[in-house]
């Protein structure tokens, strides 16, 4: 049985170990890149996201130092 989280004004059913397994691992279009993009958004995604936010990301277990996939324009 899947956990029900409250995020915001919803409620999602999470798979919080299928969530945890699919966080940087290889494959993923941004695992492990250094590119000047991924290495800026470490930096910066702490100042981007609003507390709330993060807080709420956290619970669902999504790191969001680590996404699984980085766009520069």
């Amino acid at each position: 049985m899947r956990p029900t989280i409250p995020l915001g004004p919803w409620r999602l059913a999470v798979d919080l170990a299928a969530t945890r397994s699919v966080q940087n691992q290889p494959g993923l279009p941004a695992f492990a890149c250094a590119c000047g993009c991924c290495a800026n958004w470490v930096q910066v995604w702490p100042r981007v996201f609003p507390f709330e936010l993060r807080e709420q990301l956290q619970r669902l277990l999504i790191d969001v130092a680590h996404p699984a996939d980085l766009y520069a324009y």
